[in-house]
């Protein structure tokens, strides 16, 4: 079972890796939002200030994504319609992509399209399935990668890890990227999510979200009911899940994490091979609305 307790100094992990610092924009968002009663028109007066952030969101919300009737044309109106959480997951997730556009990191646009991908799975599984809030699922769908840049920004090499990692079986990404690199994705998208402030829940689940079948092999042998461990479980069965779905949606590569925790997953959520892929036929469904 892994450790819930990260006491080793942030700098010796991240192993000298310079993280992102928050976007003003999203730090008065979120400054607003954890006031007792918030206000939406404070809200949509933040994004509004930063027009590109401001560009962005009505360019999504107006996307097939939120499946409007009619075309929005101001912020308060996304506010207001859409709600508080949605909002400001997407404030998030443009403010993520935009801290990233420096980084030479091939692709970054198919990057983030999958990231949102996987948040828009993962909200709609943790709908069905009822096992974490969408918005936290959300969030971890749209963090759970987000080291992947920082790390191939610093190491020259990163991608030869990559391909070693693709060929190894039964052997998780964050394993070989932490023989070869001394530090590895999830790790360092877990500092990225604390030092933005994300729920500790959603951090713990990038932390360790390439450890579903260890979590899963382990929740079988003890009686213990922990909730955290529980919750950090529940979210690294259904990221792996998501990510398996993005991927055959997507028509991409497939990392080895399904094939070793995929049948651990069906049994944990109580799904047989036919209900999954009835589920996935209809996730996919939703995703190409």
């Amino acid at each position: 079972m892994p450790n819930l307790m990260i006491e080793e100094p942030t700098e010796k992990l991240l192993n000298g890796i310079i993280l992102p610092p928050m976007p003003m924009t999203l730090t008065g968002v979120n400054s607003e939002r954890a006031k007792p009663e918030p206000s939406l028109a404070e809200i949509a007066r933040l994004i509004e200030r930063d027009i590109s952030v401001a560009a962005a969101v009505i360019k999504a919300v107006n996307s097939p994504l939120f499946g409007l009737r009619r075309k929005l044309e101001s912020i308060s109106q996304a506010v207001f319609l859409l709600g508080l959480d949605n909002v400001v997951n997407l404030v998030t997730a443009l403010s993520l992509r935009s801290s990233m556009q420096a980084k030479k990191f091939p692709d970054l646009d198919r990057f983030f399209d999958t990231a949102q991908d996987v948040a828009v799975i993962m909200s709609s599984l943790a709908g069905d399935l009822g096992v974490m809030p969408s918005g936290q699922a959300y969030l971890l769908g749209l963090f759970h990668d987000c080291g992947t840049p920082l790390l191939f920004q610093k190491y020259p090499e990163y991608q030869d890890v990559v391909r070693a990692a693709k060929t190894t079986v039964n052997r998780s990404i964050t394993v070989v990227e932490e023989e070869r690199l001394g530090t590895d994705h999830a790790l360092v998208g877990y500092f990225l999510a604390k030092s933005w402030k994300l729920p500790n829940a959603v951090c713990l689940s990038i932390r360790y979200h390439h450890s579903a079948y260890d979590l899963l092999e382990a929740s079988k042998r003890t009686t213990q009911r922990d909730e955290d461990i529980n919750a950090l479980t529940n979210a690294a069965a259904l990221l792996a899940m998501a990510d398996f779905i993005s991927y055959r949606f997507g028509h991409r590569e497939e990392y080895h994490d399904w094939d070793l925790a995929g049948p651990s997953v069906l049994g944990h959520f109580g799904l047989t091979p036919q209900a999954f892929e009835l589920l996935e036929k209809e996730t996919c469904e939703k995703l190409a609305d």
